[in-house]
């Protein structure tokens, strides 16, 4: 159900693992030697603090019931995101220490390595329009965009770190291709969230509508109601008698 006790600690996990982020990258700042690096810190803690403020948005939507379930396993996703916290809680200590810039790119890569799980797409493609600004999953493609071209800047005679951001630019394509197909609801892509009690199929207004209402709407036809052999014999086993005969 949207808003299961799983589902819930979802969302929860997403915003704290991005308020750590924000964190991670304002310590990042700090550290910098030169005023472009911390500029360039700064931005990225910016970005996570709009991050944050979108999973308040979506945790509002489920509370409220007007988002769908759209992950088959709630409680596995929220047990892999409670790891991905523990590890940047690791990395939010390590970048107290940091004493060189090679050191802080290699701790935000590996940040923003975790953050690509394809919950955060999903979620984030599953928000819409509905937060009054930007799409929150075009957002964020503009956050990893900015951080793999600041990595490239501040990096560009270090072989070494050059690969990591190859790497990291493959990984993030085919995140994102896993995030629009979770994230796909109601008629898009063909994903459509239909509750497991009443049948009642989840529209892209935002309301629960009969799977009658739902098909007449999307396919333009009406239903003359008939009765199968299965349900006949069951409910009127005389007239299936007489039938069969």
């Amino acid at each position: 159900m949207p808003n299961s006790t799983a589902y819930i600690e979802i969302i929860k996990a997403c915003r704290q693992i991005d308020k750590t982020a924000q964190d991670i990258y304002f310590t990042l700042s700090k550290k910098a030697a030169v005023v472009d690096l911390e500029k360039f810190w700064e931005d990225m803690a910016l970005d996570e603090q709009k991050h944050v403020e979108y999973w308040e948005h979506l945790l509002a939507m489920l509370i409220d019931g007007s988002i769908p379930n759209i992950f088959d396993n709630t409680h596995k996703v929220s047990s892999h995101l409670a790891n991905v916290l523990n590890i940047c809680d690791k990395i939010l200590h390590a970048s107290i220490k940091v004493k060189d810039s090679g050191t802080a790119f290699l701790l935000a890569y590996r940040l923003e390595f975790y953050l690509l799980h394809p919950a955060f797409g999903a979620l984030f493609h599953l928000m819409g329009k509905d937060t009054g600004s930007k799409s929150p999953d075009v957002e964020y493609d503009k956050h990893i965009r900015n951080f793999i071209d600041g990595f490239k800047r501040f990096n560009r005679d270090n072989l070494y770190l050059s690969l990591f951001v190859q790497f990291l630019e493959k990984v993030w394509e085919e995140t994102q291709a896993i995030s629009d197909k979770i994230g796909s609801v109601c008629n898009l892509e063909g994903l459509i969230p239909v509750c497991s009690d009443c049948k009642k199929i989840f529209s892209e207004n935002g309301t629960w509508e009969t799977m009658d209402y739902f098909i007449r709407l999307t396919m333009g036809t009406s239903f003359t109601h008939w009765i199968c052999p299965e349900c006949l014999k069951k409910n009127y086993p005389e007239y299936y008698l007489r039938i069969i005969k």
